[in-house]
Parts: C-alpha cells; sequence; structure tokens
C-alpha cells in the first residue's frame, strides 16, 4: 500500500486559489494524474515550483467528491491498468485544475511517495482507490469535473443508497445539481414545517380558524354576529329585502313620471326654479369673459375675466346690459381689485344700476390680453 507525504500546493495552485479568494474566480478541478518520477532531496524541497510531474503515465478522472473540515477538499479516484501495456511504481500523484470557462489546465497541487504501490501492465487487472486532499478557499469556488462511467467505489453507492443528512436551516426549492445530502435536508425541513392538517385534511386540524356566522332569513335581527340569508336579495320572494326595494323603486319612479308628491318636499326642478340658481354669459367688447349667476335668496354673482381691448385709466366703459332677471333690487356700486395685486393702481370702480347696465372705471391703463379678474356679489 502506497505511503505519501502531504501534499503541496504550486505556485501555479496558490496563484489561482487567491484569486479565487479576492475575486471570485471558481476552481474548476479536472482530473489526477499518475507519474513513476523518482525525486532527489533537492528537489523535493521546491515541489512548489513544479508545472507538470517528472515521468507522467495516466490521468484519470474522479468518482466522487468531498468537503472536509478546514477548507480541504477530498476528491477521489479509481486508478487502474485496463490499457497500461508496462507496469510501473506510482510514485508522485498530482491535481489538475483550470480557472472555470479557461481551456488552460495547470498543476495546482502535487505529492510524492515514501512507499509506492506497483501498478501492473494490463494482463494482471488492478483497481487503486485513491483519496486526494487538497486545499481550497471555500465551497462556492469549487466546482468538480466528475468524470461520466467512472468507477464507483462500495463506498461511493452506499452514500448515494443510504444518503446521511442534516436538514435545512430554512425552506428553499431544491435546485438542479445539488447533491442528494442537500436535497434530503430541504425536503426534511419543509416536511418538518408542515401542520397537521397537511396530513389530515380535516377542518378540525386548523389553527386560527375563521369564526363563520350563522345564516338567518330576517330583517329584523339586532344581535351581531349574524349572516343575511341570500333569499333577501330575491326581488321575487314576496316580503324579501329586496322585494321591499324593488317596491320603493317603482313608486318612486311613478311619482317622478306623474308629478304627484307629498307637498312637504320639492323636485329637483321646482327647488332650481324657487332658488333661481342659473347662470348665462354675456358678450362685452371690453372685457373677455363676463358671466353672471343667481345663487339663490336673490344674491347674484358677477365675474369679469381678462380685458379684450385696452382700457384707460380713469375712463368709464359701459361693459354689458345684464338680462333682467339678473339686475340688482337698488343698485349696486363698490371698489374692486382689477388684478393680482393689492396696489391702488390695480383697483377699479364697478357700477351695476337697477337698468342693468354694468360700467367699469378702471384706476389703471390695461392693454387688450392684459390680466383682470373681477368678482363680486350683490342682491
Amino acid at each position: 500500500m502506497s505511503y505519501y507525504k502531504n501534499a503541496v500546493l504550486t505556485d501555479l495552485g496558490a496563484s489561482l486559489l487567491a484569486e479565487s479568494v479576492t475575486e471570485g474566480t471558481k476552481i474548476e478541478f479536472v482530473k489526477i494524474q499518475t507519474g513513476s518520477g523518482i525525486y532527489t532531496e533537492e528537489e523535493k524541497q521546491t515541489l512548489q515550483q513544479r508545472t507538470v510531474l517528472k515521468e507522467p503515465k495516466q490521468e484519470f478522472g474522479f468518482s466522487s467528491a468531498a468537503f472536509a473540515e478546514n477548507n480541504t477538499l477530498r476528491l477521489k479516484a479509481v486508478i487502474n491498468n485496463d490499457d497500461l501495456q508496462e507496469g510501473y511504481h506510482i510514485t508522485e500523484l498530482g491535481i489538475i485544475a483550470k480557472k472555470e470557462g479557461d481551456e488552460s489546465e495547470i498543476l495546482y497541487s502535487i505529492v510524492i511517495a515514501e512507499e509506492a504501490d506497483y501498478l501492473p501492465s494490463r494482463e494482471s487487472p488492478v483497481e487503486i482507490v485513491q483519496d486526494y486532499y487538497t486545499k481550497i478557499s471555500n465551497a462556492e469556488s469549487v466546482e468538480i469535473n466528475v468524470q461520466q462511467g467512472a468507477y464507483a467505489t462500495a463506498e461511493d453507492m452506499q452514500a448515494v443508497l443510504y444518503p446521511n443528512f442534516t436538514e435545512a436551516d430554512k425552506r428553499e426549492n431544491i435546485k438542479s445539481g445539488e447533491n442528494i445530502s442537500t436535497l434530503f435536508g430541504k425536503i426534511k425541513k419543509w416536511f418538518s414545517d408542515l401542520k397537521a392538517v397537511a396530513f389530515s385534511g380535516s377542518y378540525n386540524d386548523l389553527n386560527d380558524k375563521p369564526s363563520i356566522p350563522s345564516v338567518v332569513n330576517n330583517n329584523t335581527t339586532t344581535i351581531a354576529g349574524y349572516a343575511l340569508d341570500a333569499r333577501q336579495a330575491n326581488p321575487n320572494i314576496a316580503g324579501s329585502l329586496g322585494a321591499q326595494i324593488n317596491s320603493t323603486n317603482t313608486a318612486l319612479a311613478e311619482h317622478k313620471t306623474s308629478g304627484d308628491h307629498d307637498v312637504r318636499y320639492y323636485r329637483k326642478v321646482e327647488v332650481d326654479e324657487k332658488v333661481g340658481y342659473d347662470s348665462t354669459t354675456i358678450a362685452s367688447s371690453y372685457i373677455t369673459t363676463v358671466r353672471v349667476c343667481r345663487q339663490g335668496d336673490g344674491m347674484k354673482r358677477l365675474r369679469l375675466v381678462g380685458a379684450k381691448s385696452s382700457l384707460v385709466s380713469g375712463t368709464a366703459y359701459a361693459v354689458c346690459t345684464l338680462p333682467e332677471k339678473y339686475h340688482p333690487q337698488t343698485g349696486y356700486q363698490a371698489f374692486a381689485v382689477m388684478a393680482a395685486s393689492t396696489a391702488a393702481a390695480y383697483f377699479a370702480r364697478i357700477e351695476v344700476p337697477t337698468n342693468g347696465v354694468v360700467t367699469l372705471t378702471p384706476y389703471a391703463t390695461r392693454s387688450a390680453g392684459d390680466s383682470i379678474l373681477i368678482d363680486v356679489t350683490y342682491d
């Protein structure tokens, strides 16, 4: 049985490992090489400088891999002599790796034998299960190239048939490519978190069950916690709430069309007529928009907006004549703000006598298009 010294991380391997730590580069472990090189004591002291095995003989893909403690990776390969023409002593092993996405392979790690196994030619079939331990930065920075069709050891099969796993810390979906232990750990977490109702299907096993109110079929219940029977919404059932609403709507519609109604109440058209609410816009040669309305109780509101033509300071202008129903009862005159300023120059005198002729005397000259906003209310 071979006995090997501790594996040595080559300078190229150390550089790739450092890059995985600082830049997040993923390391892909490709294969294991065997060789028959004999090293002097001086060469044994400089193994980290090697870029290839001294006498490479064979190479094999990995049959499995596992993460051990202290950022150590255990790689497993089955070494055989199926195509070996001439036997040799396995005096050196090397791990070949590369940067993910890069085709250039490097000698990542090397180990030499203190006592070497002899691998005979293919006439005497032999298989050697070889474990190889090497340093990594963390599990996320590693990708293992497990050879399709590689030999599986009895230990590998045991791990597949009877996997050891630990329940995951939190519920997460399983992902393609995860190992069996991780998959079963996630599944166990989901099963552990399921409540009794997931297995029984019984309503009685629910937690925080909603309170379902009792149903009543009347319109007289005054106690909280009851739901109304759906039949109450059917207008075709005599005495139901729906029938009562339908009857009320029919009566209201008949009152609206017939005009026969309780004298204590006014219809909309009667309210509008009595309140006198209406409005109109009047054309003017001086003001862009003249609008007047009745607001109820005999009050009227007059708005003058925008200078349509030039208005000279101190000059009285007959802006328009109001329809008779908008005439004031006793005549109206006042000073009003003519623009967005309270300065005296922006005031105007407005007069509305009983004949409805609106006269405006500005105290500042306004050009056509200038801003004017006068809003007054009178009776």
